[in-house]
């Protein structure tokens, strides 16, 4: 246990987090090169597709304490494995839209056990000039998703969590997207599944930002957010209003100081022996810090990015003070390869914790081609916190995953992944019940998926890029 745990954390330092997909952004063409897994995301208008995947694999519950498996945790659980999705991708000029829906199965046979979870999700993005260096941004989102490691300790995953300094909505308009032009995406969900009861939640959230440059270095930034989560028997209902100003001066190329102020409350609406019992948050956040993107001077090809705040979390009798922030450093390894490395401090509102949460993550992943034919990755991830404001509950987690794929064809591969994860609580408390206080799961699958695209309408080419 304690090698692998070793193991894990050395990736996790040598290694990235994938970049997500952008909207209204106008990216290059996607790097790496994938090849014939080729993805059209930054370079197609509307894209359609469906996707479908059956495999077979074996799966190690270690020492855990989740509910509602009968599994044996002694030995490795074979099982057979399938799952069916779609997903729907518009990028105009002012408006975006992407949206998909995935249902995964898996049937373990000695255990007479099956298991099945639904991801589904759409984010609308709408951008509206109001003069020459003035824009209203608009966006709507809503997911569904079972409760699982990545939604437990979003740090590891690069989402999932809201950030009380700085939610992504108005940075960048960054969220989920399809698989990158494969069906591997699928079997990588389900890998850090909870093994037993599978629990599903709704997440809803719409808001709006008010954008004026007073020149090409300066601006001001003021928005609105609402936030709803929950709708599961597993969770506590929770909806959050953040508002929020920042003022942004760039003072030299890629550097940029940042003043601004943000409050988010939060309300926890718990049921108690019948009776209902509203908890409220409140979060005050100073945006008050440098913020720095851009390649390195020594080499084009290495990429810096930071960012830092500060925030007070405060319960109606408890205050805590927080620094938060974030690195990444990234770097391109020819034209197939890229690696990168992430840490994040985050304060703030976590879907599947019963009360705010505080962590430390660092998390990455290296990933690229073999072959024309052949994709590699591995990622690690570890991350400590706590979770409430007073007599806080202590957590650790770790992750690790590799998968090899193999193109049969433009449209079909197979896949080998293996995934490991582990974690503990100090208490049960403000954790899900079929999360348990502890779990540690290794899992190891082969896959064949197939990725069919049914419409495919290439951006106009006077479109910027």
């Amino acid at each position: 246990m304690k090698r692998r745990v070793c193991v894990m954390i050395v990736l996790a330092l040598v290694s990235a987090v994938p970049a997500g997909a952008q909207i209204l952004g106008r990216d290059r063409p996607e790097r790496p090169n994938r090849a014939v897994f080729g993805s059209t995301k930054g370079l197609t208008g509307q894209l359609l597709t469906v996707d479908g995947s059956a495999g077979a694999g074996a799966l190690n519950l270690e020492d855990s304490n989740v509910a509602g498996s009968d599994l044996n945790p002694t030995i490795w659980n074979s099982f057979a494995s399938a799952s069916a999705g779609a997903s729907y991708t518009l990028d105009r000029a002012w408006v975006g839209l992407d949206s998909s829906i995935e249902t995964s199965w898996r049937r373990y046979p000695a255990a007479d056990e099956n298991s099945r979870a639904t991801y589904g999700g759409a984010t609308f993005v709408a951008r509206a000039p109001l003069g020459s260096r003035t824009s209203l941004d608009g966006h709507a989102t809503v997911s569904y998703q079972p409760i699982s490691v990545s939604t437990l300790f979003p740090g590891l995953f690069g989402g999932g969590s809201s950030d009380a300094s700085s939610p992504a909505a108005f940075d960048s308009h960054l969220f989920p997207g399809p698989s990158g032009g494969t069906a591997s995406g699928s079997s990588s969900q389900a890998a850090f599944e909870l093994i037993g009861e599978t629990e599903q939640y709704v997440t809803g959230s719409a808001g709006a930002g008010l954008t004026h440059a007073f020149s090409a270095r300066s601006s001001l930034t003021a928005g609105y957010e609402y936030t709803r989560a929950g709708e599961s028997s597993a969770l506590s209902d929770r909806d959050d209003s953040w508002a929020f100003v920042r003022y942004d001066q760039e003072i030299l190329r890629g550097l940029t100081l940042r003043a601004g102020y943000a409050n988010r409350q939060g309300t926890y609406h718990d049921v108690v022996e019948d009776s209902a019992v509203d908890r409220r948050v409140r979060t005050d956040s100073i945006d008050a810090g440098v913020s720095y993107s851009r390649a390195l001077s020594f080499s084009r090809r290495t990429h810096l990015a930071f960012s830092s705040g500060s925030t007070v979390v405060s319960d109606g009798g408890t205050r805590r003070y927080d620094i938060t922030g974030n690195a990444t450093v990234t770097r391109e390894l020819g034209r197939t390869w890229n690696a990168a490395v992430t840490y994040s401090r985050q304060a703030g509102f976590v879907d599947t914790f019963a009360a705010p949460a505080f962590s430390d993550s660092v998390a990455g992943a290296v990933v690229g081609l073999i072959t024309r034919r052949i994709t590699a990755s591995a990622g690690a991830g570890a991350s400590r916190g706590q979770i409430g404001v007073r007599d806080a509950n202590g957590y650790w987690s770790y992750q690790g995953n590799v998968q090899l794929g193999v193109a049969l064809s433009r449209v079909i591969e197979c896949s080998f992944e293996y995934a490991a994860y582990s974690y503990e609580f100090d208490s049960a408390d403000f954790v899900p019940v079929i999360a348990g206080t502890r779990a540690a799961q290794q899992i190891a699958q082969v896959t064949i998926g197939v990725w069919v695209p049914l419409l495919e309408r290439v951006r106009r080419s006077h479109a910027a890029r």
